[in-house]
């Protein structure tokens, strides 16, 4: 299926097991054999189980951008737009009802995370120069502005990416660095940045143990919750840009590059817990730009940018 712009691409397992919300845990390796896919392009969203042949399109709001897709379980999910829109669904994506209440229009949101009913919602503010950043604790029901919790850095406007380790531990990254609150809303701390500063995305399989990716195509890692950010060994040529990387186990992961009209999928795997992850190219896609990827416990990945690709093998086909 071509779909231009198709950047985003999620899986949540049919059964109750939750996904992205299991306290102190990375997003959990979902089983093969249930589960469904979910991706957003533009103004849509995209649902296929994994039984099926063919995707199911959604589209609800012909006036904004859909940015990011969170699922909290296999029911519940969250959508954050432009011009300040939040949606949210209990029937598994069949239909999103506005969410959005005390969210200013101007804001554009791009990041979204909850566990439970507690959660994270942040982009852009509508000046440009600062983040828009809010929290829920009645699962999106109403948010509560908190960005003047922020600590002000100079040319801090963007929150790209947001990653729950409980409902208390939290990490936000952006054009300006990484940050973390431990006590939900009372104080978020500025934990410094890598060589590129502008994070695009952030995961933690621990309050301790997390990695990021920069605008530098650098991955970076902290063992040390964000005290000390230090670079992961990639051997990657620098003339590729590294999309998006997905680590589904704590020592090995999958990176997405690209350079001269082609898709590069790198597979690392490290020789013990905390040192570098060796990484090397397995597969490569000429003349299609591949943007996010996600895999399985087993092997199932998905790669999804102007097209959508399945491996069964671990990206080797």
């Amino acid at each position: 299926m071509n779909i231009s712009c198709y950047f985003r691409i999620l899986l949540v397992p049919l059964s109750c097991f939750l996904l992205c919300c299991k306290k102190s845990n990375f997003p959990t390796p979902l089983p093969t054999d249930a589960y469904t896919v979910y991706g957003i392009a533009d103004k849509i969203v995209y649902k296929k189980k994994s039984t099926d042949n063919s995707w199911t399109a959604y589209q609800f709001d012909r006036y904004t951008d859909i940015n990011d897709i969170f699922f909290v379980n296999q029911n519940v999910g969250y959508l954050a737009c432009a011009i300040g829109r939040i949606y949210k669904t209990i029937d598994g994506g069949n239909t999103w009802q506005l969410s959005n209440t005390n969210v200013s229009v101007n804001d554009v949101l791009s990041s979204v995370y909850l566990i439970g009913d507690t959660g994270f919602i942040g982009g852009v503010d509508g000046t440009g120069a600062i983040p828009a950043l809010y929290s829920t604790i009645d699962g999106g029901q109403s948010w509560i502005s908190i960005k003047d919790q922020l600590p002000i850095i100079m040319n801090f406007y963007n929150i790209a990416s947001i990653f729950m380790v409980n409902d208390t531990v939290a990490y936000f990254a952006g054009n300006n660095g990484a940050y973390r609150t431990i006590d939900g809303t009372t104080s978020i701390n500025y934990l410094g940045s890598t060589n590129g500063y502008n994070i695009k995305r952030i995961y933690f399989y621990n309050q301790d143990q997390g990695y990021m990716l920069d605008n530098l195509q650098g991955i970076y890692k902290t063992l040390d919750g964000g005290g000390s950010i230090l670079p992961e060994t990639m051997h990657i040529p620098r003339r590729q840009t590294i999309y998006d990387f997905f680590l589904p186990t704590i020592d090995s992961g999958y990176c997405l590059s690209f350079a001269d009209d082609t898709t590069f999928l790198y597979k690392g795997l490290a020789t013990s817990v905390g040192t570098d992850i060796a990484w090397k190219a397995i597969y490569k896609l000429p003349n299609l730009a591949m943007l996010s990827i996600y895999f399985t416990d087993k092997g199932v990945g998905y790669m999804s940018g102007e097209s959508i690709y399945k491996t069964t093998d671990g990206g080797l086909t």
